[in-house]
């Protein structure tokens, strides 16, 4: 079997799978390095369309992020595969842009979704929808050294978006800032306003440039607690990939979403005072981590073996 992958940026999860012999993936980048963001214009994509015909003659068209689901016109048998904020939300999208996503998600034969909650707002577009998380390399599964920190850096993962909890979590660092026992360490984005004012706190605050996705696993592994998310109610691929290193994760998740399998093994907190209340204990060894619960999980629903062998089975169920 043939499958033409319609690719953005690092949108794709078979860039972290393996398939059996007979299935023949063939990738198609279609990613502007002039846009600074994932979205194109209507026009741009049209001349898309035109330019990528002749490539997608495969048996099955593969296309990752919801805005490119107009491709399902090229093809008999698709499947597109939604990340996030492609969908998340799509209520409140422009009316173009809503009719547009809606009208293609419909024309796939199924819908892939990489987090639980976006199921809320894909089940009543295309019901064939299928939770396949984006899996996680194997290098997060070797193990690192255990690295001894002076002072307990925390690293704040999430971007500076509004499904991240920023409101919230700006409080935390400006309180840790405070404390001469903690390193501090947030995302630099000159372009956020968020980013803005962590600057002018002036306080404890170190700030880290994209990191490259190699780079990761030691980039991680230095920090003793991972702050992720506090609002959306579920973790998504970084905090993932922390608890893949043994770090504790403190984050937000709504266990209805986790309904279906084991809920993540974190700290739950989404206030505040919750948040540094937790960092406080783990500072002072209240609460002793045990890294092996958090890497079991990352394993047994994010190891590529795993997200391969579910995607393979709905695939051939499927088409």
């Amino acid at each position: 079997m043939r499958i033409s992958v319609i690719n953005n940026l690092h949108y794709s999860v078979f860039n972290y799978i393996k398939l059996p012999n007979s299935f023949k993936i063939n990738q198609h980048s279609i990613y502007d390095k002039k846009e600074k963001y994932l979205f194109f214009k209507y026009k741009e994509l049209l001349l898309l369309l035109i330019n990528y015909k002749k490539l997608l003659k495969d048996d099955i068209l593969y296309i990752n992020y919801a805005l490119y689901s107009i491709f399902t016109i090229y093809s008999q048998k698709t499947v597109v595969h939604c990340y996030g904020s492609d969908v998340r939300g799509i209520e409140d999208f422009n009316y173009i842009k809503k009719f547009f996503i809606k009208f293609f998600l419909k024309r796939a034969n199924i819908v892939f979704y990489s987090t639980p909650d976006l199921f809320n707002h894909i089940k009543n577009i295309n019901r064939n929808c299928h939770l396949i998380p984006q899996p996680i390399p194997q290098e997060f599964f070797r193990n690192y050294p255990l690295i001894i920190n002076k002072k307990l850096k925390v690293l704040f993962i999430s971007r500076y978006h509004p499904t991240k909890g920023w409101d919230v979590l700006k409080s935390v660092v400006s309180e840790l800032g405070d404390n001469t026992n903690f390193e501090i360490f947030c995302y630099k984005d000159e372009n956020s306003e968020i980013y803005k004012s962590l600057v002018k706190l002036n306080k404890n605050i170190h700030f880290f440039d994209i990191q490259n996705y190699k780079e990761m696993p030691d980039f991680i592994n230095e920090f003793d607690i991972v702050v992720g998310q506090v609002k959306l109610g579920v973790i998504g691929r970084s905090e993932v990939e922390a608890l893949a290193l043994g770090k504790p994760l403190i984050s937000f998740i709504n266990k209805s979403f986790y309904a279906q399998h084991d809920s993540p093994p974190i700290y739950n907190a989404k206030s505040c005072n919750q948040i540094v209340h937790l960092i406080d204990k783990i500072y002072v060894r209240d609460i002793i981590y045990n890294p092996e619960k958090g890497k079991k999980w990352a394993h047994k629903y994010f190891n590529h073996f795993s997200v391969s062998e579910k995607l393979l089975r709905i695939l051939e169920n499927n088409m």
